[in-house]
């Protein structure tokens, strides 16, 4: 696949298993003066392997924490806090979630990776701290408890690995 190709659109939106391409690093700088980082990613399993999509990542005061976790999620180590020292980059398969867009300077509708995440990772765009879960948890008691309550409150089960006690019921007919 040559670079023209990249990000295409012929791959759906959603989450896909793949790994950075370290030799495809470029760093950038905006028309508005934001720096940039971009690398291509190839997805590594499923219907769609061997696809490859550009990732961009950019260093704002709101943005550059996020970057900079998707780098070191995709196992760039930069270390001694290097933004340069990729090495590591690429070695850990991730989750890449992919959105379509269309690309401002062609009109062309581009599939690109928005997010690098670990895979099987869940996350939430804003998490709630444990206090925030208490305060959500009262809130929600008496509506839970309305709902139990409408449809009789069940207790959960536990699967046994020991025998039934009771005999076995006989089949009807033979």
């Amino acid at each position: 696949m040559s670079d023209n190709e990249l990000g295409g659109g012929q791959v759906p939106n959603g989450r896909y298993t793949g790994r950075a391409l370290p030799d495809t690093v470029v760093y950038g700088t905006a028309q508005t003066g934001t720096k940039q980082i971009a690398f291509s990613c190839e997805i590594t399993k499923g219907r769609f392997a061997g696809e490859k999509l550009r990732w961009f990542g950019s260093f704002t005061e709101l943005s550059e924490d996020r970057t900079i976790e998707q780098l070191v999620t995709a196992g760039a180590r930069m270390q001694n806090g290097d933004v340069n020292d990729m090495t590591g980059l690429g070695d850990t398969e991730v989750e890449l979630q992919t959105e379509t867009n269309e690309n401002p300077t062609t009109g062309m509708l581009e599939c690109r990776v928005a997010w690098i995440n670990e895979s099987g990772a869940v996350f939430m765009k804003t998490p709630m701290d444990d206090s925030e879960k208490k305060v959500f948890a009262k809130a929600m008691k008496d509506k839970i408890l309305a709902i139990q309550a409408k449809h009789g409150k069940r207790k959960p089960t536990r699967a046994s690995s020991a025998p039934s006690k009771e005999p076995a019921q006989a089949s009807a007919a033979k």
